[in-house]
C-alpha cells in the first residue's frame, strides 16, 4: 500500500532553548504526568500545560487536551475517584 510521506515525521513544539520537542515524546510526557496524578484529585489541562511549561515545553492547554484526545484518556472530572 502506499503511505503519505508526512506520515514518517512528526510535528514539534517549540521548547524554552529554541529547539523542538517531538510531538510524540509531548504525548508521551502528558500520558505519564497523567499517569503519576493523584485519582482524588486529578491534574487539569491547564495544570498540564503548566507542569510542561516549567520543563521547558511551550505548550497551549488545547493542545494538551487535543493529546490527551488522542490517547484516549477522560477529561479531569471524569478521572476523579471518589472513595
Amino acid at each position: 500500500g502506499l503511505l503519505a510521506l508526512r506520515s514518517f515525521f512528526s510535528s514539534g513544539l517549540p521548547t524554552d532553548s529554541g529547539r523542538q520537542a517531538s510531538s510524540s515524546v509531548v504525548r508521551d510526557r502528558v500520558k505519564e504526568i497523567i499517569a503519576g496524578e493523584d485519582r482524588q484529585k486529578p491534574l487539569s489541562d491547564d495544570r498540564i500545560s503548566d507542569i510542561l511549561r516549567t520543563s521547558g515545553i511551550i505548550i497551549a492547554r488545547r493542545t494538551v487536551a487535543k493529546y490527551r484526545g488522542q490517547l484516549g484518556i477522560l477529561p479531569s472530572n471524569c478521572r476523579r475517584v471518589i472513595v
